[in-house]
């Protein structure tokens, strides 16, 4: 007959896949619900979305071969790619807090990154690109890959994360603050180059075999727009800083106050989130909620440890 203690965990690992699917399924169908394309679906998933949209091109192309393999409508297609997207990003974040506190409650808590993909997502947005949250959770997984260093995995991963969204840049700048003075110079180096080269090659070659086409939108008049609404309380301004205090549930207020807490990785990542968003000027409109998906997980990691270790504190083997 097996312990209490023993038989809990089990338990937990039993049935919490259930709960992440059905939380999954439950985000994804709020997501569709609340959310319109910025045009026809089938525009956007053969080839015809503006730029820059067109070249993430790995969800439509998963959501083709639902629609032709498997009979799926698109809309069902891009259902279950969201879905998708939800689970994986639960069950990857899962193993992110194991790497800090007791495995059965970071099963319970890994829970808690729906709070501000919630906001995100649900709550500040009103618009639906597919490759949104399953960029989250390819975001997240290379993120756990290149905390553990595991750069056989990390590598398709990161590729795979590219074809999705152009900001899997990022990436290669948290490998260089994370990794400084944890490995060989020359060896980091060759890391960050080896990144680079597989996202500008990427990049060029879609160039070249896409090339030309409409733009979204003018982003930069948008944005000074946006700004000068903001610093002098006209038109959205007020709108505006409120979404902007809501980004991640508020979260981000939290850094500071937590940030002698939070591990050193995610210390370090964070200190990349500025040269995430000077770009957005120029490539992304500073007032959507949902082009700042992946630092989700670096403003919610730090509030959930908090609270973990106040729940139980982590085992003494766990280290940053």
């Amino acid at each position: 007959m097996s312990e209490p203690g023993r038989a809990r965990p089990r338990a937990l690992a039993l049935v919490l896949p259930a709960v992440y699917l059905s939380s999954a399924m439950l985000f994804a169908s709020v997501y569709i619900a609340r959310t319109h394309w910025i045009m026809p679906m089938d525009r956007f998933t053969y080839g015809h979305a503006p730029f820059p949209f067109r070249y993430r091109l790995l969800i439509p192309a998963i959501a083709r071969f639902l629609h032709h393999t498997c009979r799926l409508p698109l809309e069902w297609a891009y259902g279950v790619t969201g879905t998708l997207g939800v689970f994986g990003l639960l069950l990857v974040y899962d193993r992110f807090l194991a790497r800090y506190v007791r495995r059965d409650l970071a099963r319970v808590l890994a829970l808690g990154i729906l709070y501000p993909l919630a906001w995100n997502f649900l709550g500040l947005n009103k618009m639906n690109f597919p490759f949104d949250l399953p960029g989250t959770c390819l975001f997240t997984l290379a993120l756990l890959l290149l905390h553990d260093g595991r750069w056989a995995l990390y590598y398709p991963v990161f590729l795979l994360a590219t074809l999705n969204r152009e900001t899997s840049w990022l990436l290669g700048v948290i490998c260089l603050f994370a990794w400084w003075r944890r490995m060989p110079l020359p060896q980091l180096l060759l890391h960050v180059a080896a990144q680079a080269a597989i996202w500008i090659g990427l990049k060029r070659l879609l160039f070249v075999l896409i090339p030309g086409g409409q733009l979204y939108l003018n982003m930069e008049q948008t944005n000074w727009t946006t700004w000068s609404n903001m610093l002098t309380l006209n038109g959205s301004g007020p709108k505006d800083w409120t979404k902007l205090v809501l980004m991640f549930g508020g979260l981000w207020l939290l850094v500071p106050v937590l940030w002698r807490e939070t591990p050193v990785f995610f210390q370090r990542a964070l200190l990349t989130i500025p040269l995430f968003l000077a770009p957005l000027w120029i490539v992304g409109t500073i007032d959507e909620a949902r082009v700042y998906a992946e630092l989700i997980p670096l403003f919610a990691t730090a509030p959930i440890l908090w609270l973990a270790h106040r729940l139980e504190p982590a085992d003494s083997g766990r280290s940053g």
